[in-house]
């Protein structure tokens, strides 16, 4: 269970975050352009801090303000697939895939062979970005992200 109660302010914009997440799943960040999705995955995964608040995982406490707790980065167990083109573009499908189980030594909760499978890419396993049309670049981070959570 991930539970969250922060703030973050930078000028021009603010964000106020209060939620809790169940063990297990896939969460989806929507919503317009500025309104703050890409700040609140990196408030989760500790890239930046926010100014006050808490994230706790499980009983691990990763961030409060209070008692000046900020676990780093490497340490949290938590992973975000930001979709854009410029996503490890030196990278096969193979390896963007497997990225975050061999840099950042997390594991998977599915095996490689069963993801591929289970999204039927094994014809894409050693495409390069610049042969992928611009409508395959969500699906290329949604396999990246699946095979990390």
């Amino acid at each position: 269970m991930l539970d969250v109660d922060l703030t973050f302010s930078r000028p021009g914009f603010s964000l106020s975050a209060n939620f809790t997440l169940r063990s297990g799943g896939i969460t989806v960040l929507r919503g317009d352009s500025g309104s703050g999705k890409t700040t609140l995955a990196k408030l989760l995964s500790g890239a930046i801090a926010p100014q006050k608040g808490r994230i706790v995982s499980d009983d691990d406490v990763w961030f409060d303000s209070d008692s000046r707790i900020n676990v780093s980065t490497q340490s949290r167990g938590i992973g975000f697939v930001i979709q854009t083109h410029r996503l490890f573009s030196n990278l096969t499908v193979e390896e963007t895939i497997r990225f975050p189980v061999l840099f950042g030594k997390r594991k998977p909760l599915l095996a490689f062979d069963e993801l591929v499978e289970l999204l039927s890419i094994e014809k894409l396993l050693e495409r390069r970005p610049k042969s992928f049309p611009d409508s395959c670049w969500a699906f290329r981070a949604q396999a990246a992200k699946s095979a990390s959570q």
